[in-house]
C-alpha cells in the first residue's frame, strides 16, 4: 500500500471546494449521507492498533495497518472539505456508526479487519482483472429512463441510467489511480469490443476508418444537469468530480463533436 501513497502528489484540494449547486432537500439528504460516512472514514484506528499489538503480529502487519488507516483518514478529509462546500457539518457521533464498531469488536481482530476491507477487496480484485485482460471490455450501461419510470420509490422505479456521456471519464479514474494502464483502458474500451464483434473498428492502422477521440486526459471538469446532452438526466454521476474529457470526436474522419469551453 505504501508505493500509493506517492500518487496523492499530483492531486488538488481545489476541486473539492468548488462547491455544487443542489436544491435544499437534496443538500439535506445528500448531506446526512456524506456526513454519517465521513464519520465512519475519520476514526484514528487505535483499537485496531492496541488488538493487534496484543495478537504479536509482525512489523510489515503493522505497517500496513498504519497505511490503511492513513488512507481512510484521507477519504474521511476530503470528504470532509466536499461537506464544507456544501454547508454541512461533520457529525461527532451518529448511532449507525456506533453500531457498526461495536459489531465488529464482538468479534476477533481477524473478522473486524474482514470487514473493513471486503468491500476495497472485490474492487482491488476487479480493477486487477481489468488490469490483466481477464475482463476484456467496460460497457457503459446506458439505459435511458424518462422521468417517470424513476419517480417512485426505489424498489418500484425502473432499472437504467445514461452511461454514455460519462464512460471515459469514469474508466480514467481507475489510470489516474494507478489502478489500470492507460493502454489497457483503451483496449477494454475500443479495440476489445470492435474485435469481439468483428468490427472494422477500434485502431488506428492504415486504411481504418478514421473514428477517432480527442481526449485531454488530466482535464478537471464537474458533471452537473446542464453538461447532460442526454434527453435522460438520470446518472449517478451528477455532480461528480471527473479528470479527463473528450474534446473532439471524429466518425470516418468527419467532425461530428467538438467541446465548447
Amino acid at each position: 500500500m505504501q508505493p500509493r501513497f506517492g500518487l496523492r502528489a499530483n492531486r488538488h484540494d481545489d476541486v473539492w471546494l468548488e462547491g455544487v449547486t443542489l436544491g435544499e432537500s437534496d443538500r439535506r439528504l445528500l448531506g446526512r449521507s456524506l456526513a454519517t460516512f465521513q464519520l465512519g472514514e475519520s476514526g484514528t484506528g487505535e483499537h485496531l492498533f492496541d488488538a493487534a499489538a496484543r495478537a504479536g503480529v509482525s512489523d510489515q502487519y503493522m505497517t500496513d495497518l498504519r497505511a490503511f488507516i492513513a488512507e481512510e483518514q484521507e477519504h474521511a478529509r476530503l470528504l470532509a472539505l466536499a461537506l464544507d462546500s456544501m454547508g454541512v457539518p461533520v457529525l461527532d457521533s451518529h448511532w449507525t456508526d456506533g453500531a457498526f464498531v461495536l459489531i465488529r469488536r464482538l468479534r476477533s481482530l481477524r473478522t473486524e479487519l474482514l470487514t473493513l476491507l471486503v468491500a476495497e477487496v472485490i474492487a482491488r480484485r476487479y480493477y486487477a482483472a481489468l488490469r490483466d485482460g481477464i475482463i476484456d471490455v467496460i460497457v457503459s450501461s446506458h439505459d435511458p429512463q424518462d422521468v417517470d419510470t424513476k419517480r417512485h420509490p426505489f424498489a418500484e422505479a425502473a432499472d437504467g441510467a445514461i452511461g454514455l456521456e460519462t464512460l471515459l471519464a469514469a474508466a480514467l479514474r481507475l489510470h489516474h489511480n494507478g489502478e489500470v494502464p492507460m493502454m489497457r483502458l483503451i483496449d477494454a474500451l475500443s479495440t476489445k469490443p470492435a474485435r469481439l464483434l468483428g468490427l472494422e473498428a477500434g485502431s488506428l492502422k492504415a486504411g481504418q476508418p478514421a473514428d477517432l477521440a480527442l481526449v485531454d486526459c488530466d482535464a478537471p471538469w464537474i458533471y452537473g444537469e446542464e453538461a447532460i446532452r442526454s434527453l435522460s438526466k438520470n446518472t449517478p454521476f451528477e455532480g461528480a468530480r471527473f479528470s479527463g474529457r473528450v474534446l473532439q470526436t471524429l466518425v470516418g474522419g468527419r467532425t461530428i463533436f467538438t467541446h465548447s469551453a
